[in-house]
Parts: C-alpha cells; sequence; structure tokens
C-alpha cells in the first residue's frame, strides 16, 4: 500500500492506494471529489503541516501510484484540498453505522436523526418494511388530496415493481376505496408487453380488475392511422432517441382518455424519487422552474405521483421479483441526458443521505409558485410544457404526427 497525504485547514488525512492503482482512483473510492483537490508529488520524506515552501510537481490524477514510488525513494504523494470547508465530513472512509437484520430485502443510507448527512446509517430492510414505507408516503399524499371527495383515480401499470407498490400501497393506505381504483396497462410498447401477465396476476392478487389496452385501440385513441406506423415513423424521425419518450406522450393521452371514461379527473402513476428529482434536474439546467408534484395538472387531468418521495431501491425491496422480471424486460436507453441526471440524482443520497429528498421538497415548493407551466399549445392542440420547445422542433413534432394521424381527438374532449 502507498500513502496520499490530503491537506485541509482541518488536519493532513492519510490515504492507502494499492500500488496498481490510479491516484484518481484512491481519492474517488474515498470519497473525495478530483475537482476539490489539486495533487502533486514531493521529494519531503514526512508531511508537514505546510506544503507550500516544498519542492512540488504537479502529477496527474491518472498516474498509478507504483510508477510514483519507482521514480525515486522518498517520494511522497500529495493533495491539497482548495476550501476551507470540513470534507472529511462526507469522505465514505468515516465510519457509518450499520443494521443488518435476517432475510433483508434491500438497504438504504438514512441520515442520523441528530446529525443528519454528517453521520450515514446503512440500514438494511425487509419487504414489509420497505411496504411500510411506500404506504407512509401515499399516506401524505393522499390527505394532500385536492378535493373533498375521497380519492379516485386511473392508475398506470407497468408490471415492473413500482406499479405493484404503489397499487398495495393505495389499499392498504385506507384512503381509498378498493372499486375507485381503475389498474390500466397500454399495450404496445415491446418491454411492457412481455410482462403483461406479471401485471395481470399482481391485479388479480390484490383483487383488482385490470384493462389491457390494445395497441389498436391506443392508435384510436390518439388518432393515427395504425400502431405501427407510430412507432415506424417515430424512430425515422427522431433516431437517436429512445421509444420511452415516445411511450410518455401516448401514456399521457391513453390514460387521460379512461380517466373519462371512469368519470375521474385524476390518473397515479408509479413515478419514485429518482424520476421526480432527475425530471426537475434537467429544467433548472435548461432554466425552467420544476414542474408540479405530486399533483400536476394537465389540462382537464390531474396526474397524481403518490410514490414521488420513495426510492426506487425501497420500493423494489417491497416485491423484488417483480421489479427483476421487469428489469429484464426492459430495452436499453441511450439517451446520454437523461442517463446523466439519473446518474446525478443516484448520487446525491450517496454523497449526503436524506439531501436528494430535501431537493426534491425544495423543487416541489418551487413549482407550486404561480405556475402555469404547462399550457396549451394550439396549433398541436395539445398541452406542452411552455417555453420548452423552438419553433423549429414544434413543426418537426407536427409533421411527425401529420404523417401518421388519422383523426386527433381534440384535447378539450379528453
Amino acid at each position: 500500500m502507498i500513502p496520499i497525504y490530503i491537506y485541509t485547514n482541518h488536519g493532513v488525512f492519510e490515504l492507502q492506494g494499492k500500488e496498481e492503482d490510479t491516484i484518481g482512483k484512491t481519492l474517488k473510492d474515498a470519497g473525495i471529489p478530483l475537482s476539490a483537490v489539486s495533487t502533486y508529488q514531493t521529494k519531503k520524506p514526512k508531511p508537514t503541516s505546510s506544503i507550500s515552501s516544498s519542492d512540488l510537481h504537479f502529477i496527474g490524477s491518472n498516474t498509478r501510484l507504483k510508477d510514483i514510488i519507482k521514480q525515486k525513494k522518498g517520494i511522497q504523494v500529495v493533495a491539497q484540498l482548495s476550501r476551507n470547508i470540513a470534507l472529511s465530513s462526507f469522505l465514505t472512509e468515516n465510519n457509518p453505522t450499520f443494521r443488518k437484520i435476517d432475510n433483508p430485502t434491500a438497504e438504504w443510507i438514512f441520515p442520523d436523526k441528530d446529525k443528519g448527512a454528517f453521520q450515514k446509517n446503512l440500514v438494511q430492510v425487509s419487504s414489509q418494511e420497505c411496504l411500510n414505507f411506500v404506504v407512509e408516503s401515499v399516506k401524505e399524499v393522499l390527505k394532500k388530496w385536492p378535493e373533498k371527495s375521497k380519492p379516485k383515480m386511473v392508475v398506470g401499470v407497468s408490471g415492473g415493481g413500482d406499479s405493484n407498490v404503489l397499487l398495495t400501497a393505495l389499499i392498504k393506505s385506507g384512503l381509498i376505496n378498493l372499486k375507485d381504483i381503475y389498474p390500466v396497462m397500454m399495450l404496445g410498447i415491446p418491454d411492457q408487453e412481455r410482462v403483461k401477465n406479471q401485471a395481470e396476476k399482481m391485479c388479480s392478487d390484490l383483487n383488482l380488475e385490470i384493462e389491457f389496452i390494445e395497441s389498436n385501440q391506443v392508435a384510436r385513441i390518439i388518432g393515427v392511422s395504425s400502431f405501427s406506423k407510430l412507432r415506424e415513423e417515430f424512430v425515422k424521425n427522431y433516431p437517436n432517441t429512445d421509444l420511452e419518450f415516445l411511450g410518455t406522450f401516448l401514456i399521457r393521452h391513453t390514460l387521460s382518455y379512461y380517466a373519462k371514461l371512469r368519470k375521474t379527473k385524476y390518473v397515479a402513476l408509479g413515478l419514485n424519487r429518482e424520476d421526480l428529482l432527475s425530471s426537475a434536474l434537467i429544467r433548472v439546467a435548461r432554466g425552467r422552474k420544476p414542474l408540479p408534484m405530486p399533483f400536476r395538472k394537465i389540462g382537464p387531468i390531474t396526474f397524481v405521483y403518490p410514490i414521488w418521495k420513495v426510492p426506487k431501491k425501497i420500493g423494489d425491496g417491497a416485491y423484488p421479483h417483480f421489479s427483476l422480471v421487469n428489469y429484464e424486460s426492459r430495452d436499453p436507453s441511450y439517451s446520454e441526458g437523461r442517463c446523466l441526471y439519473y446518474y446525478i440524482s443516484y448520487m446525491l443520497s450517496e454523497i449526503a443521505p436524506g439531501l436528494d429528498i430535501s431537493l426534491l421538497e425544495g423543487f416541489s415548493r418551487l413549482a407550486s409558485k404561480d405556475d402555469e407551466s404547462i399550457t396549451l399549445e394550439k396549433e398541436l392542440n395539445d398541452f406542452l410544457c411552455k417555453d420548452d420547445f423552438t419553433p423549429v422542433q414544434l413543426k418537426k413534432w407536427k409533421n411527425f404526427l401529420n404523417k401518421v394521424k388519422k383523426n386527433i381527438i381534440k384535447t378539450s374532449e379528453l
């Protein structure tokens, strides 16, 4: 092992790196961002409290430790933290507390009750504890229902862990009648077709009757000549875009249509903490206000996200088998921007437990202030995020729809 000395205003810290590892890997493994330190080699045989007067030579973070030591005996590797912050409070080498149980299905890093993010608690949880976590999140949302009447909603089903745990938690919340839950699954997207049987069994176990919307019915609702033609033209017009983007458009229209049939103005979806946090981060990065959550009004329909505060990992832990089957059925995503913001969302809870939920709640409060982020675009006769698209992008989308449309259902009719 080869030491790296980290110089900070709070003292000198020593890290041990493997000879084959680079400086960068050693620092990253300890939780130190490379952007926060400058790395040097020095002939000083031992680190002192000050390195400003030492014979320092900058060295890249991709340099292997063994290559530095081979140069000359007495060479030391040092890194200077560029801020006077207590970075050591967040280092992964700090001893977190652990909670182990029999038969866990998941684990999560929770902030300490007193010290918050400065003390990490790695907690193993059972499937029942995961479900309880989800139920509490659902209760919190249902207690803030926009109307005085009891909740009544169409629930979008995907066949995976999110929709399964959402349906179960809705029932167990005791705040909605079983007869007021209408599970609907849209078919036609490959990865949803593969888990149709799983979704059917899931709803049957919960004494719920699920409606499957075949692709030809989806085409009729959207107002296109054929579903296959729609997918074909989408791939032609947007060759580097995931089909999930088209799926979002289809699901919104299809579930809105079925909400009208069931005489309700509400559609619930299983979007979780990382789903909503990543989309909010994307909007903020583009200078836009986050979209409302957990209630998002899109024209006459309000979309509800009852598990918006639930980390994906916790939701999956309630029914790990359903989640695994769903993951194995998913098509790979190639959208780098989408992947980036999901990655950031996952990393936030690793860096500082609880930071992700604090940001999410803050984004929600920002969105609630005089929100007019979703408006009717008259030329398309559809609801879009305000100022989110250039005239060129709108024209391209309109041309795409014109190639496949048969008799587009007016938004006002939904």
